[in-house]
């Protein structure tokens, strides 16, 4: 099998790259790129260590204050902190007290699911999977496929439901995003 695998979503689904990733047990980066918006999935022997993206939603300070364990202004501090020193996010607040470690994993397991479940609604775009791997960051985590597979599946068929029940409502992105953050953040 290659050590490197790309190709276009339109062609091999979401699905079926991470279902490959996991059955070969890969180790590497994942990346996504569609228009101006980019996502890295992190694998290590097929399952999910980490995710990333430059959607603003997607950073895991936002996801903080959305799980209510920061506020904006320490979030603010600690960015401004973090361009100074170059220490990671996570370490500053850990360092600081703002958060426990148990908090810090469920924002970034929350992080690394909200970014694919997002993917999930990507008709097209290009990807690569690379066997390389970044620096590792302090706190690592690991997602299982099987169980994101099938919760992907499960509310991208409850979303069309919704959307044929209810089509005017469905126009509107954010709120189908208020709707997958509402669904997320029960698991």
């Amino acid at each position: 099998m290659s050590n490197k695998i790309q190709g276009n979503l339109k062609i091999m689904s979401l699905p079926d790259v991470l279902q490959w990733i996991s059955l070969a047990q890969k180790t590497g980066s994942l990346i996504f790129e569609h228009g101006k918006e980019k996502k890295v999935l992190f694998f290590r022997e097929g399952s999910v260590i980490g995710a990333n993206s430059n959607n603003q939603k997607d950073k895991v300070g936002e996801i903080l204050i959305r799980m209510d364990k920061l506020t904006r202004e320490v979030l603010d501090k600690g960015l401004i902190r973090q361009k100074e020193t170059g220490q990671l996010i996570g370490d500053i607040f850990l360092t600081d007290g703002y958060l426990t470690t148990k908090d810090f994993v469920a924002a970034l397991e929350c992080q690394a699911t909200q970014i694919i479940y997002d993917l999930f609604s990507w008709k097209e775009g290009e990807f690569i999977f690379q066997e390389r791997l970044p620096v590792a960051r302090t706190i690592p985590i690991s997602i299982r496929i099987d169980f994101i597979l099938m919760e992907g599946m499960r509310r991208i068929d409850e979303w069309q439901r919704i959307k044929e029940a209810f089509p005017s409502w469905t126009s509107s992105r954010p709120l189908k995003q208020r709707y997958l953050m509402r669904k997320k953040t029960r698991i």
